[in-house]
């Protein structure tokens, strides 16, 4: 079975208003649990207009530092997050305990892991792939690599009539469309106003108080009013903690919500709080929502 092509669309304002770099941490961890728990495949990352470009940019390089960081296998952090002032608290992110994460101490055959390659000195490509010692590729040329060490999906084969074990790097969304491996995150300078022209090629359900309950989002669904088009691939649009998504919208006098989403969906019709946080959202439209759309019933 070939599994979902889950997206979010989020701020870059979406830890803006915690002053504190462990608040922002903290509440970075609650989000990117959330959407591994509910299997999420691609964080986009789109502009605010409520701070300025130069605090975008510094939030921006936050959410890349400590969500990429939180993501990449413990066994590979050392190598590929040098020492960083916006990493200081991440000892407060929750584990995600995804299966990329979750490697054994000894290798298995047709094992996929993820894998630092480098070329060793020996001109030969070789991979951490967690263990005391690397192991050997041997579908990468060397001149591919040079001086560089780069971040690959690998599947281990053990060699004939041997207990020796070398690697073959395999195309991430192979892996990705059988077994859930964790998220991408991409970065883009575009409003949410213009969000909906660059992902055509996703359903795009916008969260919003003022949208449809997900209740009669269901009922709709059952007696074929509504019919999700493109179930495989489907993208949650969320607003920034300060404004909802049709409040972003006001300065952009002739777009609709309705114009850059395919449905409009209240995940929360009887909340007893005044305002629903960021992180507190994410849990629950996707917990809600993705059943009702016919996703991890």
């Amino acid at each position: 079975m070939t599994l979902p092509r889950i997206a979010v669309a989020l701020p870059d304002s979406m830890v803006y208003e915690y002053k504190h770099l462990r608040d922002k941490t903290e509440k970075l961890g609650y989000i990117i649990r959330a959407l591994s728990i509910f299997q999420v495949t691609d964080i986009f990352i789109y502009h605010s207009p409520f701070i300025t470009p130069a605090e975008a940019e510094k939030e921006k390089r936050i959410i890349k530092n400590i969500i990429g960081y939180a993501e990449c296998p413990q066994y590979l952090r050392k190598q590929l997050f040098p020492i960083h002032r916006d990493l200081e608290f991440v000892g407060v992110l929750p584990p995600l305990a995804t299966p990329h994460h979750s490697v054994e101490t000894k290798l298995k055959e047709g094992e996929i892991r993820e894998a630092l390659v480098y070329l060793g000195n020996d001109n030969k490509i070789y991979a951490n792939v967690g263990m005391k010692f690397p192991v050997l590729i041997h579908n990468s040329p060397p001149e591919s690599l040079k001086d560089k060490k780069i971040r690959k999906t690998v599947r281990m084969v053990k060699e004939n009539d041997s207990h020796k074990f070398f690697a073959e790097i395999v195309p991430r969304e192979l892996v990705q469309s059988e077994t859930y491996w964790g998220f991408k995150i991409k970065f883009t300078d575009i409003s949410v106003a213009k969000f909906g022209d660059r992902l055509k090629d996703f359903f795009i359900i916008a969260t919003d108080r003022q949208g449809k309950s997900y209740t009669t989002v269901k009922e709709e669904i059952d007696e074929g009013v509504l019919k999700i088009k493109n179930k495989n691939s489907i993208l949650f649009l969320f607003g920034e903690p300060r404004f909802d998504l049709y409040q972003m919208l006001k300065g952009f006098s002739n777009i609709k919500l309705k114009d850059i989403s395919n449905i409009v969906i209240n995940a929360v019709p009887y909340s007893g709080t005044r305002s629903i946080r960021l992180e507190e959202a994410v849990m629950i439209s996707l917990a809600r929502i993705l059943p009702v759309v016919g996703i991890h019933n």
